[in-house]
């Protein structure tokens, strides 16, 4: 439920932070330091939005959690904790996500660099 979400708005982040401030392409160098900065802010992005829904998953998948579904257990969430109820254990997770993700599209840009692949969406 979260993790197609979380995928697509952390590649579409990463997309749009590289283009905007690596209109080049070019990752020699400095740059290295800026892909990983790209990448970890791409990820933390993703999950700020889609953690509420890893939140309902894992509220419901809790023994005797009794919720109709998971409009009624967000709801439910939302009027005991308010919205800071669906972020609730959302900064260890960001520990572990967000230099993850850095690497993983910094070692992604620096392959494909090295690998001399073409970009996509140029039509080249």
């Amino acid at each position: 439920m979260s993790l197609a979400p979380f995928i697509a708005i952390n590649f579409a982040t990463f997309d749009y932070l590289k283009q905007t401030f690596l209109p080049e392409g070019n990752v020699k160098g400095s740059n290295s330091l800026l892909v990983l900065g790209l990448g970890a802010t791409a990820g933390l992005v993703a999950q700020s939005v889609c953690y509420p829904l890893d939140t309902i998953r894992r509220v419901m998948q809790i023994p005797g959690a009794k919720y109709v579904g998971i409009v009624d257990c967000f709801t439910k969430i939302i009027q005991k904790d308010g919205l800071i109820g669906m972020y609730r254990g959302m900064i260890p997770n960001a520990v572990k996500i967000v230099p993850n993700n850095g690497i993983r599209f910094w070692v992604y840009t620096h392959l494909t660099t090295y690998l001399n692949l073409p970009k996509k969406g140029g039509g080249d």
